[in-house]
């Protein structure tokens, strides 16, 4: 089954670079990946390490219930930093999503050359 997956994802990354387009794949983690505080990580792919081995970027994405808060990661990049984290306050009633921006996260992008866009687009091809 792991061999179909690694096929799957290359074909998946060879379309991607021939007709330059994005192309968005969801994978579920395994049971390790629930249990770690920060969030799964690139290892916690589950049954496919072909996933992570040919993607260009992983996001990972915790959802904290409790504390109503969605986490996404950047736990792979393969053309730039790994990270860029963003967190999301959720409000279940009206189904709404609205940024946390940490003090950390403003440091680092003001900090940047003036010039540079922080939230450039990378090609991935």
């Amino acid at each position: 089954m792991r061999q179909i997956y690694g096929n799957i994802t290359m074909d998946l990354f060879t379309l991607s670079c021939k007709y330059g387009i994005p192309i968005i794949l969801a994978a579920q983690s395994n049971r390790a990946g629930g249990e770690n505080k920060e969030g799964p990580g690139i290892d916690n792919i589950a049954e496919s390490d072909a996933i992570a081995q040919n993607a260009t970027r992983v996001i990972t994405m915790r959802n904290d219930t409790n504390a109503k808060i969605l986490t996404l990661r950047i736990a792979k990049n393969r053309y730039g930093n790994t990270d860029l984290v963003h967190q999301y306050d959720i409000d279940f009633s009206k189904n709404k999503y609205k940024p946390i921006i940490s003090n950390d996260y403003v440091s680092r992008v003001t900090n940047r050359n003036s010039n540079a866009n922080p939230f450039k687009r990378v090609r991935t091809f």
